[in-house]
């Protein structure tokens, strides 16, 4: 608008502002309130080039639980200090965004995520390796669907947005699959007889 700042196409959306509910988790701070961006996701939001988020309607606690410690109008948020984001919006608008479409398998997972452990469900390639996909994943936020932190009663977020550079452990939540000559030794009665 005539201000002479240089062209961000980072910015840019072909949708109207949105209001996304949120709940963010800091090292040592937990902040809820609402994320407004162009994009038509939170996940979009929290991988653009932007240093901070701004938080709406601000309520911040000194941790999960806890009495809320101070209500603003607006705080802003390192998303290198963010160990995760519950996205609250409902979920006939998240999962409606437009994507490229992959086929995907999903894998049940968990998580741990500074002094949180999250149970749930990540998307991976068919026949795709938990391992290489961490790895060689683009996105800074890994979303966890269908998510639960253990512990911790939240709303019932659509997603959680872990931010990799926290996730400290990782665990394919299915039982290991051990043939039975591997569940237990051979007795003397299974060695055969020499001869």
């Amino acid at each position: 608008m005539g201000s002479g700042a240089p062209f961000d196409t980072d910015h840019l959306s072909i949708d109207a502002p949105q209001q996304h509910p949120v709940e963010v988790f800091c090292v040592g701070s937990h902040i809820a309130g609402t994320l407004h961006s162009g994009r038509p996701r939170v996940s979009d939001h929290l991988e653009s080039s932007e240093r901070m988020i701004e938080i709406t309607n601000a309520t911040l606690m000194p941790g999960p639980g806890d009495s809320p410690l101070v209500e603003r109008r607006s705080v802003f948020v390192n998303k290198a200090m963010v160990l995760f984001v519950l996205d609250l919006t409902p979920e006939e608008w998240a999962s409606g965004a437009a994507d490229v479409v992959h086929p995907t398998e999903p894998h049940d997972i968990l998580a741990s995520v500074g002094d949180f452990w999250i149970s749930g469900t990540i998307k991976l390639p068919p026949h795709g390796d938990l391992n290489q996909f961490l790895a060689r994943v683009p996105r800074r936020f890994v979303p966890i669907a269908a998510a639960d932190i253990l512990d911790y009663d939240e709303q019932s977020p659509c997603a959680v947005l872990v931010n990799r550079d926290y996730l400290e452990a990782i665990v394919a939540n299915e039982p290991a699959d051990l043939d039975a000559s591997e569940q237990e030794p051979a007795g003397p009665e299974d060695v055969p007889e020499s001869g």
